[in-house]
């Protein structure tokens, strides 16, 4: 009988030492994100993102990517997430807020749309004869509430075929002439929030 338990402790000892993980294990984490709109979001992480953590309890997974540099990506999840007010924060401590993004989307290669917007994303030219009119309201079914929405989702978009693109109808201006004295931005030109000049980006490397 003493041998029975002194043979059950010297198991419980072992089951005890499978389960204890070894040296310099650590757990795999989720990267947190900063949700720009509906399903695309931004997170820093050092690999390529393949789940994000938008709690603490939830696990989405990512269908898109496209790497900004700095180990920063703008991802596509599953679902939309809830809208994240979550600071993304490089190693060094520096924080990176939307018009940082924007100036990292400046050097990465986006669909074009051949579209002439203005700062309320309504479209002035259909500079491919279309007959494209109205505010972009959706991008590949995600909702685009800011330029930084949209140039994001044409950052997804650049290794396929065009984003599906859906318009409000077009309102009618009483001075049209106003709008195009306020110089007005293109989509397929750099787009920053502060409202400064746009600049045209020439090749698609990181820079």
């Amino acid at each position: 009988m003493v041998l029975a338990i002194a043979g059950l402790g010297a198991c419980d000892g072992s089951l005890a030492a499978l389960w204890e993980p070894p040296p310099g294990w650590q757990a795999k984490t989720v990267p947190s994100v900063k949700v720009i709109s509906g399903r695309i979001s931004a997170l820093i992480n050092e690999t390529v993102p393949r789940q994000v953590a938008p709690t603490l309890d939830e696990r989405i997974n990512v269908i898109d990517h496209v790497g900004l540099g700095n180990n920063v990506w703008i991802v596509r999840t599953r679902i939309p997430l809830l809208r994240s007010t979550r600071e993304l924060r490089l190693a060094d401590g520096r924080i990176v807020d939307d018009q940082q993004l924007s100036r990292l989307l400046d050097a990465v290669p986006r669909q074009i749309l051949g579209l002439k917007l203005d700062d309320s994303l309504s479209v002035i030219t259909d500079q491919k004869g279309l007959g494209r009119k109205g505010r972009v309201v959706t991008c590949d079914g995600d909702p685009v509430d800011s330029a930084l929405a949209l140039r994001a989702c044409l950052a997804l978009a650049f290794d396929r075929s065009q984003p599906i693109l859906t318009f409000d109808a077009p309102t009618t201006m009483k001075n049209e002439t106003r709008l195009l004295d306020a110089g007005p931005t293109l989509v397929d030109q750099s787009i920053t929030t502060d409202g400064g000049v746009s600049k045209i980006v020439d090749g698609g490397a990181l820079r």
